[in-house]
């Protein structure tokens, strides 16, 4: 009788290590190829293995389009940049001064709330995976094998925390139709799915969208990724908004914040990928 041998162990590609006892390896979020242990093994191969897992999602891309969610980090990308998307049910006057107020949320209909929490949450992962490495490992970029919904939850905690940021009908009723809104499939609001800013704007129709989201998450979290305040940005806006209804966008440059040349190159590579020619706020 031929010899089968050991059945073959799962490990982690940074330690080489199967998992503890149990416990089980996370996959990454992007690519699903490879096994680790732990968000620090995660972040330590992180480099090396965005551009493998940043290669297949290209050629991915370009021989299935129709890939089903999560076989590749599925992302709602831009399909025809000229299109005005009416994404939300109702508009709201001055949006930045709603902002200032912390009723951005307020005076809105249910299922735009639910919307707009959503995206909150899925572009703040994306930018700290972008700007810092940092895989949230309740979100696809660490792994997570429930759709995104713990990391989800997590978040709406914190939302809840801050005094008056949801509108006054919110309950936990309410928060459990927000999570079954991004656990259903197929459609934008998808925890299973990421965003970028790219796509952030197309869906929207808005430029400014994802200035709100991040402004608003700052209002949850208390600081950006990088640690610098929104504040001046706002005042500018509602200044605009005063005046004449104009909006703008600048540029932050981060790269003193990088350790040598080769590592701000790529920081400003990575950072015109997914915010393409606008700023950060």
């Amino acid at each position: 009788m031929a010899d089968t041998g050991s059945p073959t162990v799962d490990k982690c590609k940074t330690c080489n290590q199967p998992a503890a006892e149990g416990q089980t390896l996370k996959r990454c979020g992007r690519c699903k190829g490879v096994l680790y242990c732990s968000r620090d093994c995660q972040k330590a191969d992180w480099k090396p293995q965005k551009a493998i897992c940043a290669g297949k999602s290209q050629s991915g891309a370009e021989s299935n389009t129709g890939s089903a969610p999560g076989t590749t980090r599925d992302v709602h990308r831009v399909t025809n940049t000229s299109r005005v998307s009416r994404a939300l049910e109702a508009d709201v006057e001055k949006p930045f001064h709603k902002l200032y107020a912390k009723q951005w949320l307020h005076g809105r209909p249910e299922k735009d709330v639910y919307k707009l929490l959503i995206d909150t949450h899925r572009m703040r992962v994306e930018d700290h995976r972008v700007f810092g490495g940092q895989f949230d490992m309740g979100s696809n970029y660490g792994g997570a094998i429930n759709g995104g919904e713990s990391g989800f939850r997590r978040f709406l905690g914190l939302v809840e925390c801050q005094r008056g940021l949801v509108p006054s009908w919110w309950s936990p009723t309410k928060a459990n139709e927000c999570i079954a809104l991004g656990l259903s499939r197929p459609g934008w609001s998808s925890l299973a799915c990421t965003v970028e800013k790219s796509s952030i704007v197309d869906h929207y129709g808005d430029r400014l969208m994802p200035m709100q989201l991040r402004m608003f998450s700052e209002q949850i979290y208390g600081t950006t990724p990088n640690g610098q305040s929104g504040a001046r940005m706002l005042q500018s806006q509602m200044s605009l908004e005063r005046d004449s209804g104009y909006r703008c966008w600048f540029h932050v440059d981060w790269s003193h914040l990088c350790r040598s040349p080769g590592e701000a190159a790529a920081f400003q590579a990575a950072r015109a990928r997914a915010f393409g020619s606008g700023n950060w706020f």
